[in-house]
């Protein structure tokens, strides 16, 4: 027994030192980066002239008496920079600049149309409080501001994402939507149809334009797909309330035409906060952390992070449905252990189809209002609504099964299979 000890334990302590030294061997090297992952990260020039660029004008969107939101959104980016190469450890926000007094809003924000995460009838508060009015005159330079954005084409999200870098402070904008809802709401229960309409329309082509272009953030992307959602349920509204011509169903079938993958995809979005994760990554890296850096490679927790989230997207601009890739197998934890452990604690896949969900929700509520909108022009009857759903093609159709929305024809409403938690409200939607 003794002779075996004398032999199995050294042959064990031998093979433990050799287990060891060869994953210290495996991680003495770092991968070279993907060409998409440093394309990713390269420095990028701004391609919008500022004065044509939604984003400063968001940043000056509520600034008092401002005679030119573009202009002092613009003086207020130039400041931040300022700051931010005097104090660079300094925590700097685009919303608090001193140089600028901010306009507050007036009144009670609960009449606001848009609020509620659920169908809500702005229609009928619209035209039973005679406080929503009120609300909306005492707020008119906000309510001319949020219109005079509508003039924009294009929006860039000129901030270089990082764990310190500010955001667009979008409060001021909600507010902003809300009280353009609630003068929208006002005009179609005071029988302005026409105008009710309009505004509606060129309301969602600002969303839908901006929701599209390639330079925002994934926040960005969210607020411009909640406000769409909002234009979305105040045409379900009028669709349901109001008396339409054949006018009226055109311009709201434009505002609820297919959405296009631009629209739909956050692909972009997220290369975006790819640069922001690599940025906080990027510290472990450095010299500071000596005994880290022989178990994380940097450009390989890059290259994986890139792979996974790329592939999972593209997937899903295909399919409403989550994508998940295999998950590696332990031996591959070997090489780049620290990179793996964050790449997936964080579960980072989870969150990423949190928002896909939202996104393909949003294409179900678009698909709904244009199925409402083929519903009331044919004037159908209750009797043969069933028959019409059940035979639209695949504009019309569920976007996460392909088949057509479930109709309820004792509530008159339909439903399908809602992704995120903050739309369950909004389901059964009647129509």
């Amino acid at each position: 027994m003794r002779r075996f000890a004398l032999t199995v334990i050294p042959a064990f302590l031998m093979l433990v030192v050799a287990l060891v030294l060869t994953v210290f061997l495996i991680n003495l090297r770092d991968q070279a980066r993907l060409p998409a992952v440093t394309a990713a990260l390269a420095a990028r020039v701004d391609s919008i002239a500022p004065r044509e660029n939604l984003f400063f004008a968001l940043l000056a969107f509520d600034v008092r008496d401002s005679r030119d939101i573009n202009a002092d959104g613009q003086r207020i980016y130039a400041n931040y920079l300022s700051a931010l190469q005097s104090q660079p450890s300094a925590p700097n926000t685009l919303a608090k600049d001193p140089e600028f007094s901010r306009l507050e809003f007036v009144g009670d924000r609960d009449l606001l149309c848009g609020q509620a995460m659920q169908q809500d009838d702005c229609l009928q508060r619209a035209r039973s409080d005679s406080r929503t009015q009120a609300l909306v005159n005492d707020n008119s330079q906000l309510l001319e501001r949020y219109e005079s954005l509508q003039s924009y084409c294009q929006f860039d999200d000129v901030l270089r994402p990082s764990s310190r870098s500010p955001v667009i402070t979008w409060f001021a904008f909600t507010q902003a939507k809300q009280l353009f809802l609630t003068s929208v709401a006002l005009d179609c229960t005071h029988d302005r149809l026409d105008s009710c309409i309009a505004r509606l329309q060129s309301d969602a082509a600002l969303m839908r334009r901006a929701m599209a272009e390639p330079e925002i953030l994934l926040l960005d992307k969210v607020i411009l797909a909640t406000g769409f959602r909002q234009d979305l349920l105040l045409a379900a509204a009028m669709l349901r309330r109001e008396p339409l011509n054949e006018a009226h169903y055109a311009a709201l079938r434009e505002l609820a035409a297919p959405m296009t993958l631009p629209e739909r995809s956050l692909v972009d979005a997220e290369r975006r906060e790819f640069q922001a994760v690599a940025t906080a990554l990027a510290p472990i890296n450095s010299d500071k952390f000596q005994m880290p850096r022989y178990f994380f490679a940097f450009n390989a927790t890059l290259n994986d992070m890139w792979r996974a989230r790329q592939i999972n997207l593209r997937k899903s601009e295909a399919s409403c449905h989550a994508a998940d890739d295999p998950s590696p197998s332990p031996i591959s934890y070997l090489y780049n252990p620290i990179g793996k452990l964050l790449m997936h604690a964080g579960g980072s896949d989870t969150v990423l189809f949190h928002y896909v969900g939202m996104m393909c929700d949003l294409e179900a509520m678009q698909r709904i209002v244009a199925l409402q909108v083929a519903i009331h022009s044919h004037h159908l009857a209750v009797a043969d609504v069933a028959a019409f759903i059940a035979h639209t093609g695949p504009e019309l159709s569920d976007p996460y099964t392909g088949a057509p929305f479930h109709w309820d024809a004792a509530t008159n409403a339909v439903s399908f299979e809602v992704a995120a938690d903050r739309h369950k409200a909004l389901v059964p939607w009647p129509l």
